[in-house]
């Protein structure tokens, strides 16, 4: 398992620990070439930055932790000047079993996966994203086996919920403009 996490709370206009910080991760990555990386969590707040000239970081560590085959890809992402853009293989890497994308943007980024397919998922979560009705209906009919979905601070655009699998939903700070039906037959928790 690989768990990262950036604890700087005070950068005063110098990028020198955010750089560090690439670097560390940069190097964890590449000390596990050839090996498969089981989990991976990485934790990054306090403005984060484009680091353009490092190859926008954050998109590139989850391509390269995506060819590893992880069951479990945990990213949570508080940037302050920069767009995290989650790649589309995110969402058809058939080895992930739990999914937890939160990228904490000022002005949620409106979630657009090309295509989903995740046959072994089991967990979703996420947070910060604008999500729309055609971009949860694909979530939901690309991963056949989700028991655990979590929704955190999103803004939701759609009124229905509807999966025949779904065993617990968490519908928690989101902001939308009208209620939700749930229908989900095999629901056994909800908090909304």
């Amino acid at each position: 398992m690989l768990d990262i996490r950036e604890h700087t709370t005070f950068i005063d206009g110098r990028y020198e620990c955010h750089g560090n910080f690439v670097r560390i991760v940069d190097d964890a990555l590449a000390s596990r070439q050839g090996q498969q990386v089981d989990r991976f969590r990485l934790v990054w707040k306090y403005q984060v930055k484009n680091f353009d000239h490092l190859g926008l970081p954050v998109r590139r560590w989850i391509l390269l932790i995506l060819e590893k085959r992880p069951r479990v890809l945990s990213i949570y992402v508080q940037p302050s000047v920069c767009e995290v853009n989650v790649p589309d293989q995110a969402f058809t890497c058939p080895s992930l079993e739990e999914l937890k994308l939160h990228v904490d943007n000022r002005y949620p980024e409106v979630l657009r996966p090309a295509a989903v397919n995740l046959p072994n998922l089991r967990v979703l979560n996420l947070g910060y994203y604008a999500i729309e009705a055609d971009t949860m209906n694909k979530l939901l009919l690309g991963c056949p086996n989700l028991a655990e979905l979590e929704l955190f601070a999103c803004a939701l655009y759609f009124s229905e919920i509807s999966c025949g699998n779904l065993k617990s939903l968490v519908i928690f700070g989101c902001c939308h403009s009208g209620e939700i039906r749930v229908s989900i037959p095999s629901l056994q928790y909800l908090q909304g």
